[in-house]
């Protein structure tokens, strides 16, 4: 009898045996370097091998559901955007070299985008119809932009990172705005 690939052991929740499927998918993301492919689902995020498409881990927590993805300028970290299966959402940001949660910052609604600062200091997410800026060093809330009516389905930094772009059900496109000319 051939022995079940490996990767259906991986992250499993407590008392399961194994995984049947990787679940939807909702977002794939390149790292900078092209060498990584990440695809965020509802079984967490997969990493595969860009050039062989082979997996190379399973990055989650049982119970969450992964949205987004982005890696950082520098491909060290990846910011994934997760909900609790009950409630909730995450954004976790993960040490690519390790496979570790650098930092988790608890958000009281979901997120489904996600995007980092030209500089690797700030991450964007948005979701209900707020977008939040994040301390990505530190781990911690920056501010909470208002003014979409409307659940927001994708943020954006501007490549000089003084701009924060959002796209809402409510048929906008914000910009946040610049910020005396200094990174945001």
């Amino acid at each position: 009898m051939k022995r079940a690939p490996e990767y259906v052991q991986w992250n499993l929740p407590e008392g399961a045996e194994a995984r049947l499927g990787k679940g939807f998918v909702s977002d794939i993301v390149f790292s900078p370097d092209g060498e990584t492919m990440a695809a965020a689902s509802s079984a967490g995020v997969w990493l595969y091998d860009a050039k062989t498409g082979k997996e190379t881990a399973l990055l989650g927590v049982p119970g969450e559901i992964a949205y987004a993805a982005s890696f950082s300028p520098n491909g060290k970290i990846l910011a994934v955007c997760s909900s609790y299966v009950v409630s909730g959402g995450v954004l976790r940001l993960w040490d690519m070299r390790t496979m570790d949660v650098q930092s988790c910052m608890e958000m009281s609604e979901d997120s489904v985008c996600v995007d980092f600062s030209p500089d690797g200091k700030t991450v964007v997410t948005g979701g209900g119809d707020d977008v939040h800026l994040w301390d990505v060093r530190f781990g911690e809330l920056i501010v909470s932009l208002k003014g979409h009516q409307h659940w927001v389905w994708s943020v954006a930094f501007s490549p000089d990172g003084t701009i924060v772009a959002s796209g809402s059900n409510d048929m906008t496109i914000r910009n946040m705005g610049r910020r005396d000319g200094r990174t945001i």
